[in-house]
């Protein structure tokens, strides 16, 4: 069904009313119409037929003796009149009515038009009233149903044009010498792979409801002209081929999909198809991975992008059924909200194929290679690179490797090298999203993988490093239906965001952007790209810098601070410390005491522990023999861990390295839960009165001897002045 127009009825396609026109009676339930085409020996005799009604349910064999059309609508101009007469053998040629229909509808129907036999067809615009959106919408649930249980679907390509009839010829040659175990000569394929190409650019192939059809079919014959060819042989004709499709790369993604559809065709006849609560389904694939696959399809009413892939898909999303009087912008919002479980906010517009969504992203893994699986036309390999302290986070993982290959569906945006892997919070599958020059663009919206171990799921995943080290960053991403088989342009996405205030009457200002780029850092800063987090960041600080001008000090402050005075010196730390890596930050951070960087550090999930074994490379470490209590306080409660025997370590160091600070070791001993024998030895040693303070709350041995044979506690506890 190239239902755009089925799903746009007249509102699209403004026919000049014919004489007598067809009048349709409402269709009873489960009830479809079908079309006889009378028969005609001259090749140029009006189109007559008769239109019945059939009783699509409640039989038993899978199949039924009708052919059913795919084909593509075409141009509303010049439109063709067909014949429809009445049912009624008894009544005369005179009560025949009039239907207007497409051009190339109308020379699919004269090719079709058998000169001795009726031919019984399905045909959207014919069999569906196209002035009655409420059976539109009805029909639509049968979709998968009709051409499912059609004896055949016949797909039209339309007219010879461009050696169409040689293209045919050479894939059936190919085929057959495949079959035979003959090798197909190179100059053949070289002669006839432009004719094939140009075969393959027709519109058929480009559009979205073509693929429900070539889906539900059990035979699939392939008409171009007067050439025709079988569905099985078209795609075995095009593997022997192996074209190349370096000057035509927008087939890559569309041509190995479409072709896997219809040779699968083979392998269902006789299958029954599965029905859902909202109808008939051919239970392929997820909605969510059927959209991100297809939206760059062509389908002339919008919300087709959606409701031509209901067939095929293996859920039933809730409160999604074909229903042509909601918005665009509703349906394309329910859509993405039922992703997300509400939880990330999502923007949509009525004119607009766009969507922005804002919410938390927690950066798994960036792709480090994709290949096309040349086994499946609808899968590919992707191979991760997972940050490592992701991996960490779950309790047992199956494999110790931070690098892994996963098969994933074709998507209509092709996936690259470089391309991030986020959770985006609410989620139950991953997002792969490629980061541009203010924003991150959406590739594939659900990225159906597998959980990395046995146990868990990644809405855990979320929530478990969500209270750890490794913290979601905010983010605001943009799905572009309309970009499938190009790059998203890093100027037109950069333009849209800038522009977006004022598509929400909400202007537009530095800070926003200053925090947007904030925001865009934090989230490459995840994958590592520390050099570019860093560029952002002074990006942001430029932008704040021109807001400060016009506005109160404090008045708007970025995320995880307090003032923009705060802010601008976070950033202005970050930009001038020109490091490459966050451990790196933090040690610098803790170095030279900047408790404010510190904070921001650790709350965006900086590792305490510096990836070191060795206490002395620690940001603790560093903290501690430069006197930054401060600092000191904020690491040890964002978990910079250590047993008694590194406290020990730590503060023999500072003896060694003549470095005391009361309130440094204060904080130490405090937060430190098993205070050992050895420490508390070093601490009583140097005569810290507040420090011994804190021993007699803790759990030493009383009878503990020092060095100099007197018991550790009670000399700490002369120092203190009291037992009490």
């Amino acid at each position: 069904m190239e239902s755009d127009i089925t799903a746009q009825g007249n509102q699209d396609i403004n026919f000049p009313p014919p004489n007598r026109p067809y009048r349709y009676s409402p269709l009873p339930d489960g009830f479809i119409r079908l079309l006889r085409v009378m028969p005609d020996r001259d090749s140029n005799a009006p189109i007559r037929c008769r239109i019945f009604e059939y009783p699509l349910q409640g039989w038993t064999q899978a199949t039924h003796l009708y052919e059913a059309l795919s084909y593509v609508w075409g141009s509303p101009d010049n439109p063709k009149v067909i014949e429809v007469q009445p049912e009624d053998h008894s009544l005369s040629a005179a009560a025949a009515h009039n239907l207007l229909v497409t051009e190339n509808l109308h020379t699919a129907l004269s090719n079709l038009r058998d000169g001795f036999l009726e031919r019984i067809i399905w045909i959207d615009a014919i069999c569906i009233n196209q002035a009655d959106d409420d059976e539109k919408g009805q029909q639509i649930q049968l979709m998968a149903k009709i051409y499912a249980s059609a004896n055949r679907v016949v797909v039209w390509l339309g007219e010879a044009a461009d050696d169409s009839d040689q293209a045919l010829a050479a894939l059936r040659t190919a085929a057959q010498k495949q079959h035979d175990r003959s090798a197909i000569e190179k100059p053949d394929r070289r002669r006839f792979q432009q004719p094939v190409l140009n075969l393959l650019k027709r519109p058929w192939f480009e559009r979205i409801w073509v693929l429900q059809e070539v889906a539900a079919a059990q035979q699939i014959l392939i008409k171009c002209g007067h050439s025709e060819i079988d569905g099985y042989a078209f795609c075995v004709g095009l593997t022997v081929f192996d074209l190349s499709y370096d000057e035509s790369p927008e087939l890559q993604g569309l041509i190995p999909p479409i072709t896997y559809l219809i040779q699968g065709a083979t392998f269902r006849r006789g299958q029954q198809i599965k029905q859902h609560n909202s109808g008939f389904s051919l239970g392929i694939r997820p909605l969510c991975e059927l959209v991100d696959m297809y939206h760059g399809r062509q389908s002339t009413v919008r919300l087709d992008k959606f409701y031509a892939l209901l067939g095929m898909s293996s859920d039933s999303p809730v409160n999604f059924m074909a229903n042509y009087q909601i918005p665009w912008k509703d349906i394309f919002q329910v859509y993405i909200q039922s992703c997300f479980s509400n939880q990330m906010s999502v923007v949509t517009w009525n004119e607009l194929n766009v969507a922005v969504i804002r919410g938390k992203a927690l950066v798994l893994a960036y792709v480090g290679s994709v290949e096309r699986d040349v086994t499946h036309g609808d899968l590919q390999r992707l191979e991760f690179r997972w940050r490592d302290e992701v991996w960490k986070s779950g309790e047992k993982w199956d494999s110790t490797s931070y690098v892994k290959k996963h098969s994933l569906a074709i998507s209509a945006k092709p996936v690259q090298e470089g391309d991030i892997l986020c959770l985006l919070q609410g989620a139950t599958t991953p997002t792969i999203v490629r980061r541009l020059d203010s924003c991150m663009a959406v590739i594939v919206l659900a990225a159906s993988l597998p959980f990395l171990s046995s146990t868990g799921n990644w809405p855990e995943c979320f929530r478990s490093c969500s209270s750890g080290r490794v913290r979601p960053a905010e983010c605001a991403l943009v799905w572009d239906l309309d970009a499938s088989h190009r790059d998203p342009s890093v100027s037109e996405y950069g333009r849209f965001l800038s522009g977006l205030g004022d598509v929400e009457q909400q202007p537009q200002t530095n800070t926003d952007r200053a925090i947007t780029l904030w925001n865009l850092a934090a989230f490459t800063h995840g994958m590592g790209k520390y050099r570019t987090a860093t560029g952002l960041l002074r990006q942001a600080v430029r932008l704040y810098s021109q807001e400060q001008k016009s506005m109160d000090l404090g008045s708007t402050p970025l995320p995880l601070a307090s003032t923009a005075n705060e802010v601008l010196t976070a950033l202005d730390c970050f930009v001038g410390a020109r490091l490459d890596s966050r451990r790196s930050w933090l040690r610098w951070a803790a170095r030279t005491g900047n408790e404010l960087v510190t904070k921001l550090l650790l709350e965006a999930g900086a590792d305490t522990e510096g990836g070191e074994d060795d206490i002395a490379h620690t940001p603790l470490f560093y903290a501690v023999c430069h006197g930054h209590s401060g600092v000191v306080r904020l690491l040890l409660q964002h978990g910079a861990a250590f047993g008694g025997g590194r406290l020990a370590s730590l503060l023999m160091r500072l003896v060694f390295n003549s470095i005391w600070n009361e309130a440094v070791v204060r904080e130490l001993v405090g937060w430190n839960p098993d205070v050992t024998n050895e420490a508390l030895s070093i601490v009583t040693g140097h005569n810290l009165e507040g420090v011994a303070k804190l021993l007699l709350d803790r759990s030493a041995d009383i009878e503990a001897v020092g060095s100099r044979g007197c018991p550790l506690l009670a000399r700490a506890v002369q120092w203190a002045g009291s037992l009490s």
